[in-house]
C-alpha cells in the first residue's frame, strides 16, 4: 500500500501487484463521490486482495458512496475470492460510507459467475447494480447519485 501512495496521485493511479502485474486503475469522478475502478487482466489472487485493500486506502481518504468497478478488462474466476471480499473488504468499505456497487460485467461470459455470487453476497448491505456495459452502469449511477437514494 506504501507503493501506492507514494508512486500515484491519490485521485487517478495504477496499482501494481507483487508480481509487477497491473491489477487495477482507478479515478474519482462526479466531484469524489464515484470511485471508478477498472479491473486489469490476468493478476493473481493475491494480487486482488492488494488491490482491494488500495481501494480501502482510498476510501478511508475520500469517503466516497459509490463504486464503480468495471471488469470488462478482467479475467478468471475470482469465486474463491468472494469470501474474502465479503468480510474482509466490505465491512471496511461500508464504513468508510460506501452505500452503492455499481458492477459492469467481464466481456467473457464465462467469467461472469463470480459477479453474480457477489452480488448475493451483498444483499442487504448496499444497493448493488450489474451491468453489461459501462454507460447503462454510469447512468445508473446518476440515479444513485440523488441525495435521497443513498440514505
Amino acid at each position: 500500500m506504501e507503493q501506492l501512495l507514494k508512486l500515484n496521485s491519490l485521485t487517478a493511479g495504477l496499482v501494481v501487484g507483487a508480481h509487477g502485474l497491473p491489477v487495477l486503475r482507478y479515478e474519482l469522478e462526479n466531484g469524489g463521490s464515484v470511485l471508478h475502478v477498472e479491473w486489469q487482466a490476468g493478476p493473481p489472487l493475491e494480487d486482488v486482495k492488494l488491490g482491494f485493500q488500495a481501494l480501502i486506502e482510498l476510501l478511508r481518504v475520500h469517503r466516497c458512496p459509490i463504486i464503480l468497478s468495471d471488469s470488462n478488462g478482467g479475467s478468471g474466476d475470482w469465486s474463491d475470492l468472494i469470501p474474502w471480499v465479503r468480510y474482509e473488504f466490505l465491512p471496511p468499505a461500508i464504513a468508510c460510507g460506501v452505500r452503492c456497487l455499481a458492477d459492469v460485467l467481464p466481456l467473457d461470459p464465462a467469467n461472469s459467475f463470480s459477479v453474480y455470487q457477489w452480488r448475493e453476497q451483498t444483499k442487504g448491505l448496499l444497493i448493488h447494480g450489474v451491468f453489461n456495459n459501462l454507460k447503462t452502469a454510469r447512468e445508473w449511477i446518476v440515479n444513485e447519485l440523488r441525495p435521497s437514494a443513498l440514505v
